[in-house]
């Protein structure tokens, strides 16, 4: 039995998500994250350099996980990743 996925319901006037969008501060590091995006994209993966700092900025936790796996399947991974498109 599968359950059905929970309704979403907008809290606010859709006409004023953009106003509150605006409003939204990203934490430290956007940045660089951003200048390494554009690099990234046109080299189609990431190193694990690259990787760690994704994951820094994204989720922490995750730092050792992505420390701990091997750089070869790092780039096949996101090599693949970034070619769906």
């Amino acid at each position: 039995m599968t359950k059905a996925p929970p309704t979403f319901r907008l809290v606010c006037a859709p006409s004023m998500l953009e106003d509150l969008a605006s409003r939204y501060s990203y934490r430290d590091g956007d940045g660089e994250i951003e200048s390494l995006v554009a690099g990234v994209r046109e080299l189609g993966w990431l190193t694990r350099d690259n990787l760690l700092k994704v994951a820094k900025w994204k989720s922490p936790r995750r730092l050792r996980l992505v420390a701990e796996t091997p750089e070869a399947t790092i780039l096949e991974m996101t090599k693949v990743a970034f070619s769906a498109r």
